[in-house]
């Protein structure tokens, strides 16, 4: 599902969408922005989820395309 208006009415700088999705283990929500180098997105989900796919802890997962 997209969420456009996921951030709230003042998204921050950048802010293009946001993806979401479910698991068995908890919600998955992948954010994306755009910057100055590219598209970017990031992970934002359950810490259970987290544990399922062998990520330590939220905010470590950030993709940029180069």
């Amino acid at each position: 599902m997209e969420a456009l208006s996921y951030m709230g009415p003042n998204p921050p700088k950048g802010y293009e969408t946001t993806l979401m999705s479910n698991a068995k283990e908890g919600s998955i929500v992948f954010v994306m922005y755009r910057s100055k180098s590219g598209p970017m997105l990031d992970l934002d989900t359950d810490p259970a989820v987290l544990k399922r796919v062998g990520i330590a802890k939220r905010g470590t997962v950030k993709y940029k395309k180069c």
